[in-house]
């Protein structure tokens, strides 16, 4: 009986968020197509630019020495 239970409230539970996941279906792939628009033309200006280049994509091939943030800003003081 117990067992009965147990599964009756996971089946439940797998149902609603089923239910749920059909509903964010649409939207997960509406932004995954803006998301592949987004990079193809990207590609496309940076071939067009001549700029494409394999050096940004290796790791650290883009960054400028030093951080990457600012590391003072007017009227910000590190606590010591």
């Amino acid at each position: 009986m117990k067992e009965n239970t147990i599964k009756a409230a996971l089946a439940a539970a797998l149902g609603a968020l089923c239910a749920y996941g059909v509903q964010l279906l649409v939207p997960v792939l509406v932004l995954v197509v803006v998301m592949l628009l987004d990079y193809a033309t990207g590609m496309a200006k940076a071939w067009n630019a001549g700029v494409l280049s394999t050096f940004s994509a290796k790791p650290g091939g883009n960054q400028a020495p030093g951080p990457q943030w600012p590391t003072h800003s007017p009227g910000w003081t590190a606590a010591r």
